[in-house]
Parts: C-alpha cells; sequence; structure tokens
C-alpha cells in the first residue's frame, strides 16, 4: 500500500464529500490497491457517515459514538492505517489529481524527510500558513500575537512564526506543518508515535513535529504537491451570522478556551524547565489575558 489518507468528520457532510470527490479523481485510485481511504466519524448527526456509505464504498469508515477529539479521533483510524506514507488531512479541504503522486515522488528522492506537507492553500490561492511554521518559542509566539510578524515579514527575529523570509515556491525544511495536510512515513509514525490526545483540538500538530525533529528526522513543505483548505470550516456552524443559539455560544466558547489551554500544555511539556518559573509565570499570564480578550470580542462572556 502506498498511501493511506486518514480523514476525521464531524458533521462536515458536504464538506467531506467533496473532499472524498477529489479524492476519487486522483491519479493515484482509491479503487485500486494503491491507495486506502480511513475515515473517523466522531459521532456526526448530520447523515454524513449514511451518504458516504453509499456514494464511497471504498472508504473504510470508523465510528466513534461521540466527539472523542482530533487527536483521539485521528487516532482511531492512524492505529488501522497500512500505507508506507500516511496523510492526515482535513475534511475541508480539496486535492488535485497529482497532489499524491507528487508527494510520493518527493518522499523518494527525499530520504531523511519524516513528514511534509503540501503548498495548503485558501480558497482565494493564498499560502495558508497554518503549513509553514517556525515552533511557538516564547519569543516567536508573542511576536506573533503583537502582530509583529505582519509588520516585519522579512526580519527573522520577530517573523520566526511562519517563517515568511523563506520561499514559498521552493522545496525548503520548516519546523511544523498543518494537521490540515500533514504526509508521514509509516516508519515514523511507529517510531514516535500516535497523536497526544491531551490535545482535544489544535497544537497536536506541533507536538507531532517537535517528537519528530527530536528523533531525528527533517520536515519539509513541498509546493509542487497541492491542496486546497476551506479554512476552519470543519469547526463553524452553518448558522454563522445569525444570532447564536446556547449551544453554539458554548461550543464556541470552548473552542477558543482549548485553543489557548493547548498552548499551555504545550509550553509545560517542552519549554517550562528551558526557561524558569519567571518567564513561565509571564507566559501563562498572557495566555490568560488573550482567552479572556478572545472571549469579549466575540461576545462569549
Amino acid at each position: 500500500m502506498k498511501l493511506s489518507v486518514v480523514i476525521l468528520n464531524y458533521n462536515t457532510k458536504d464538506y467531506t464529500l467533496q473532499c472524498l470527490q477529489s479524492i476519487s479523481e486522483s491519479s493515484l485510485s482509491p479503487k485500486t490497491q494503491e491507495i486506502e481511504v480511513l475515515l473517523a466519524d466522531n459521532g456526526s448527526t448530520d447523515g454524513s457517515v449514511e451518504v458516504i456509505k453509499l456514494q464511497y464504498p471504498w472508504v473504510k469508515i470508523i465510528e466513534n459514538r461521540r466527539n472523542i477529539g482530533f487527536s483521539a479521533g485521528n487516532n482511531r483510524a492512524l492505529k488501522q492505517a497500512k500505507g508506507k506514507i500516511i496523510l492526515l488531512l482535513n475534511s475541508d479541504t480539496k486535492v488535485f489529481p497529482d497532489t499524491f503522486k507528487e508527494m510520493l515522488e518527493f518522499f523518494a528522492t527525499h530520504k531523511q524527510a519524516g513528514a511534509a506537507t503540501a503548498r495548503l492553500m485558501l480558497p482565494d490561492g493564498a499560502l495558508d500558513l497554518a503549513c509553514h511554521r517556525g515552533f511557538p518559542t516564547p519569543v516567536n509566539a508573542l511576536a506573533y500575537f503583537l502582530k509583529l510578524e505582519q509588520l516585519f515579514p522579512e526580519f527573522m527575529p520577530v517573523a520566526g512564526y511562519h517563517q515568511t523570509w523563506k520561499n514559498f515556491n521552493t522545496i525548503h525544511e520548516v519546523d511544523v506543518i498543518s494537521g490540515a495536510c500533514f504526509f508521514i512515513r509509516k516508519q515514523v509514525l511507529d517510531q514516535v508515535g500516535l497523536l497526544d490526545e491531551r490535545y482535544f483540538m489544535y497544537a497536536e500538530d506541533i507536538d507531532w513535529c517537535m517528537r519528530i525533529k527530536k528523533s531525528g528526522w527533517k520536515i519539509y513543505y513541498n509546493p509542487n504537491s497541492k491542496i486546497v483548505h476551506f479554512k476552519k470550516r470543519s469547526g463553524r456552524s452553518k448558522s454563522e451570522g445569525l444570532p447564536l443559539s446556547d449551544r453554539t455560544r458554548k461550543l464556541r466558547a470552548q473552542t477558543i478556551i482549548y485553543f489557548y489551554d493547548t498552548m499551555r500544555i504545550f509550553y509545560d511539556q517542552y519549554y517550562r524547565e528551558k526557561y524558569g518559573r519567571l518567564v513561565r509565570a509571564v507566559v501563562l499570564l498572557g495566555i490568560y489575558l488573550f482567552t479572556k480578550v478572545k472571549l469579549l470580542r466575540n461576545r462569549l462572556v
């Protein structure tokens, strides 16, 4: 098996169907033994599982009874993946006919590549910078949240989080790629382990990249392979723009809390001992304040 594609679905029927249709039109066919598609469903209630079973019988579906999170949901499928290369792919993406072919050729010629990303594009063609990152050190994170990176994208000391001084049109190493499009060798997955389920959603890709790099493998950005990402659609309600129900407000607030809390988990795991108590106190205060500001701006408190 050349490639295993792992997709997590949670009430994103239209996007998931679009994603699967684009995979069905790939030059590497899922209807043969070249690739396999495994879809983990986190208890969707939009009828997506039933439609997928009918329209795409070649998809292997792993049904979870409830929303167990991004990491845990994907892990259920990753455990069953048989391909030499595995792709973690968001449901709100669309691949091109040669996306898989280009990436498999890349891995064949880059033996030290433990993981890689395609050029992850937004619908307007702009690069989704989440696929092209450095690690969120205290300096990188501060420069990002203070928007210094946007003001000085070519200045390395403040543009370290998205490494915007690099040429986006060439193949090169990066530290962190996005969980929306994460190619990883099966050999590397077996070595570093599954996604860390402490990360319910967000930052699990950063943690994975840290473990991959610490294991001696390289991580690459490969713009010759392309994927479209309909950014954040997998987490948005169809009621967006309308008055929010109490349930939707609660879900959005929880999403924001998850986003910022993963920063604390990651910091304590990798930077706590390196930077000491004072820096940690400042970091935790910053996380708390950014969380509160985000909730207030979205009128969720």
